[in-house]
């Protein structure tokens, strides 16, 4: 398991493992099913900044913080003869593997060559940007579309051999260049 610290938050990753491998039922290529776990612990309290260390450890004030528990899956094309055990052989050479993820509200900031390939191509007829929007949009448990900043949340996930962050690409707000100064009352 590899652990990592930003700011106070600290992000687990399990090892990528596989869960079952098969033929893929649109393209009939042999693929695998991998799944990796990621866990984010949130500290009860905010103690020190990114200005400020802490002078005592979290635990010390008693304060239980919070877990989130995600679970990436992806499926990766495989040899047409490779069995379980040989993708699993594979992944004990990588075990700085990762599954990340790359969000934004933007669909081509997600999509890999092949896809952004596939969707300029007359040669695919259902590879369609709507189809891609369905796939790839953050949806609720009802399956409808979450929107952030009137925006929909595009993202997708894939397989690395080396450890990799999740890229982010989604814009925040613009902030201010500058902080308007306000008169003082008293010399107005």
């Amino acid at each position: 398991m590899k652990t990592i610290k930003i700011g106070n938050i600290t992000k687990s990753y399990s090892k990528v493992t596989v869960s079952e491998v098969g033929i893929n039922d649109l393209t009939k290529d042999n693929q695998a099913q991998l799944r990796q776990t990621i866990t984010k612990h949130y500290p009860g309290i905010r103690i020190g900044s990114d200005c400020e260390d802490a002078l005592f450890d979290e635990a010390d004030f008693g304060k239980e913080g919070s877990d989130y528990t995600e679970e990436r899956v992806v499926f990766i094309r495989i040899p047409e003869n490779a069995t379980k055990e040989m993708v699993e052989a594979q992944l004990q050479k990588n075990p700085e593997a990762t599954l990340y993820k790359k969000m934004s509200y933007n669909l081509l900031d997600i999509l890999d060559d092949g896809q952004r390939f596939a969707l300029d191509s007359d040669e695919y007829e259902n590879v369609t940007e709507e189809s891609l929007s369905n796939s790839y949009s953050v949806k609720d448990k009802e399956g409808n579309i979450i929107l952030e900043n009137n925006n929909p949340i595009f993202r997708q996930v894939f397989y690395s051999k080396i450890f990799r962050e999740d890229v982010d690409m989604r814009v925040a707000a613009p902030v201010a260049e500058e902080t308007p100064v306000m008169a003082d009352a008293r010399t107005a």
